[in-house]
């Protein structure tokens, strides 16, 4: 009966060792990354990617009609406000690889850049934007300029799952 109890907790603890444990957390897109995993172009453009942070996007157009119509000038004036919103943990999918900047789309159509901030291998991918001279930046969506309304520009995560494996035996001896 002991053996028999001996073997039964023995196999339990063999079932239970070999058993995989995990955890999910959302990373920064590095450099340092990619080359710690050796990733491939092709592994790059499969990974799913979120934005860090949410980035608010604006343009503004503004004209001016006048006509003359019964002796009299009529001025008129018509402005329009678009905004685009992209939240924070938006998924996008790699569009492009080149190099070390990726373009990566939020939704059908739209695209937008990414490189790493700085030369340091541990500096995530940003959003890349172009200064004007106002001191704002602006970005492109479908070939029309909108100034970023948002703080920093956001940076790209990728969702890494670690799996850990682990085994106990144990054995009495005589």
């Amino acid at each position: 009966m002991r053996a028999h109890i001996l073997i039964t907790l023995i196999g339990l603890a063999l079932l239970g060792g070999c058993a995989s444990t995990g955890g999910s957390d959302l990373i920064p897109y590095t450099d340092a990354l990619r080359a710690q995993h050796n990733l491939s172009d092709d592994e790059v453009r499969r990974l799913q990617y979120y934005l860090s942070d949410t980035v608010e996007m604006q343009r503004q157009d503004a004209s001016a009609n006048h006509r003359v119509v019964d002796g009299r000038l009529i001025a008129q004036a018509d402005r329009s406000l678009e905004r685009v919103l992209v939240t924070e943990g938006t998924p996008g999918i790699a569009t492009g690889v080149l190099g070390n900047r990726l373009n990566v789309s939020f939704s059908e159509g739209t695209q937008f850049s990414f490189s790493p901030a700085t030369r340091d291998p541990a500096s995530p991918y940003r959003m890349q934007a172009t200064p004007t001279g106002n001191g704002t930046e602006r970005v492109f969506i479908y070939d029309t300029a909108y100034g970023i309304t948002s703080g920093t520009l956001p940076y790209l995560l990728i969702d890494r799952e670690t799996l850990f494996r682990s085994t106990e035996e144990t054995y009495k001896l005589p």
